[in-house]
């Protein structure tokens, strides 16, 4: 896909489609084959006349901490109570706070630094009404106290101590899993594949990384390990970059979804006192992904919470495989290479439980070498539109390294040594990556408008948010409160220099559809937000959103759910329900309105 601006007229467009290229038998003067043929018959074109919405309201360029490669992650909160989003970079340790419009300014977050972090979660982990600030560092998870004003004041404590030490925490999730009242934790970690490590079948179905950890709280905010004991040891040792709780079946009982590397997905399903049962055949038919995150959300607005996998599709094997081309003595290798290079998938929630993928999933599947992602609505249609962040290594020439993965260096077997395979792999990178080759580099971040749960088409270049710098984490929520919600990435560019960026993109798009939000708050007692689901029924359908962490990839979304209406005039009830059973039915509520909820005072019976 190419895009081009015209800049004589606010009008831009996309050429996409299959180019064919025909090759001559004889090479050029560089020794590369000349080109013999271009077919570009199966090309479309798609326009767009207008200013784009998206306007980059911050472009912050921010050097990581010392001895860290990172800023991230990126966390939404509302600490200061004011309705509004402040912006985290947790690794860095900086709060962006709202100072007028489209104006934010930084200061530290925690008083006392909390060094190096691979992770962070915000939430109210001690029971007291306030939300905390939990971290990961590689001795365990370090616990600094929030205040009611939204400041972290006191110096961390030791909240679980972890043996053995963290080697590469990605992702902490939180949910009452057991309903005690207080939030649990689910830390996943990532290990990067060492050089010369034997990768089948470890390319398909890697449990060999750094241990992930199911943590209880004593309602104080001291952790505990339950693992093993909670049914999820045989799969801990996934490369896990996301993982979510939440409700996946209705049944009031935080499930928790997994998303890996060198894996997919795993689901486990909860039994209501914090025992997990693996039921990932049982509710997904095809799980293969180099898993990289995830997004929830209502994806064809039924009423029911789906699924988006983010996973890597790879150009080269889809050419091997339109070519059918394998090597005859892998034919496992060859079956699993077109099922985990698919790229994202869609799951769609079945009537009962599970999910099922449909051709929806097909238009939103290859989307590059993808991170993060967020679906929100931007349009206001009443559809979650979805915008995924690409690119691993853009650097002096075009030339890619990821042919030379699928074609060659998949196929060392075990009969070479660690040693002798790491020699390899150093001379390739010296003669690749170390001359100016990319990886998975120079591929746009996408942003995937749904055509009413049908299908997905790609815009990104037409709205003005096709980045081309290699980005990382997204989030989205509506920062000034205008019912349109914004966008936020960051990028992690090592060409022409190394350097890493905070961005935001205001959405300013003009008659778009009606809106409703609500807002949730930590309230003490057992109330918290994490695990509320909204869903709303308006001309003769429904929606839902549920209040989740862990999503994307390294981030953190606001505490709000957002709903699109298009044209509908009325919204005839919202039904707010907790994991513990607890409800709140509001009928008719305001539309253009966010809608403070807080839980109710006394419990309701469980079903």
């Amino acid at each position: 896909m190419r895009g081009s601006a015209n800049v004589l007229s606010p009008t831009r467009a996309i050429l996409e489609g299959d180019l064919i290229v025909g090759w001559a038998t004889n090479r050029s003067g560089d020794g590369l084959k000349a080109v013999k043929r271009i077919d570009a018959s199966r090309l479309t074109i798609k326009t767009r006349r207008g200013e784009p919405p998206f306007h980059l309201i911050l472009s912050e360029r921010i050097a990581p901490p010392e001895n860290s490669n990172s800023i991230d992650p990126l966390i939404l909160y509302d600490l200061d109570g004011d309705g509004l989003s402040e912006i985290i970079l947790a690794d860095k340790n900086l709060v962006f706070r709202r100072r007028g419009e489209d104006r934010y300014e930084a200061e530290p977050l925690c008083k006392y630094p909390p060094g190096l972090i691979s992770t962070a979660v915000i939430a109210d982990f001690d029971g007291d009404g306030v939300a905390d600030f939990l971290c990961a560092k590689s001795e365990g998870l370090v616990l600094f106290k929030g205040s009611p004003q939204g400041t972290f004041d006191q110096p961390g404590r030791m909240a679980w101590l972890a043996s053995p030490r963290l080697t590469n925490a990605m992702v902490l999730t939180c949910g009452d899993i057991d309903q005690d009242g207080d939030l649990d934790v689910f830390l996943g970690q990532y290990k990067v594949p060492t050089l010369g490590q034997i990768l089948r079948p470890n390319f398909y179905d890697a449990n060999d990384g750094h241990s992930a950890n199911l943590l209880l709280n004593d309602g104080h905010g001291h952790f505990t390990e339950a693992t093993e004991a909670a049914g999820l040891g045989p799969k801990r040792g996934r490369r896990i970059y996301s993982a979510s709780f939440v409700d996946l079946d209705h049944d009031d009982n935080l499930d928790l979804l997994v998303v890996s590397d060198f894996a997919g997905v795993d689901v486990y399903r909860n039994d209501g006192h914090g025992h997990f049962t693996d039921v990932t055949g049982e509710w997904v038919a095809e799980t293969h992904a180099f898993g990289m995150g995830h997004a929830l959300a209502d994806f064809n607005a039924d009423g029911r919470l789906d699924v988006l996998m983010i996973g890597m599709n790879s150009p080269t094997a889809d050419r091997l495989e339109h070519l059918n081309l394998w090597r005859p003595d892998r034919a496992e290798d060859h079956a699993m290479r077109s099922r985990m290079t698919f790229g994202n998938r869609l799951y769609l929630a079945r009537t009962n439980s599970g999910f099922e993928q449909t051709p929806l999933s097909e238009s939103i599947a290859r989307s590059g070498w993808s991170w993060g992602c967020s679906a929100f609505d931007f349009d206001n249609d009443g559809f979650p539109d979805v915008y995924i962040a690409n690119g691993m290594q853009s650097k002096q020439s075009v030339r890619d390294y990821e042919p030379e993965f699928w074609l060659h260096d998949i196929y060392i077997d075990d009969s070479v040594d660690d040693a002798t395979a790491t020699a390899y792999f150093m001379g390739k990178f010296s003669r690749t990556r170390g001359t100016g080759w990319s990886y998975g580099g120079y591929e746009k971040n996408r942003l995937y408008l749904n055509q009413r749960g049908g299908s997905f088409i790609e815009v990104a270049h037409l709205l003005d948010v096709a980045l081309e710098e290699d980005s990382r984490c997204v989030v989205s929520d509506d920062l000034d409160g205008d019912g349109q919600p914004d966008l936020l990435l960051t990028t992690f560019e090592v060409w022409p220099e190394e350097k890493q960026t905070l961005r935001i993109y205001k959405n300013t798009l003009a008659n778009s559809g009606h809106w409703i939000g609500f807002r949730f708050r930590e309230e003490g007692g057992g109330k918290s937000p994490m695990g509320a689901r909204v869903t709303i029924h308006y001309g003769g359908r429904s929606a839902v959103r549920e209040i989740v962490t862990g999503d994307s990839s390294r981030a953190q979304h606001a505490n709000t759910a957002h709903f699109g209406l298009g044209q509908a005039d009325k919204v005839d009830r919202a039904e707010i329900r907790w994991p513990d059973g607890r409800t709140v039915t509001l009928r008719e509520p305001a539309l253009d309105h966010y809608h403070a909820i807080r839980a109710p005072v006394k419990d309701r019976p469980r079903p």
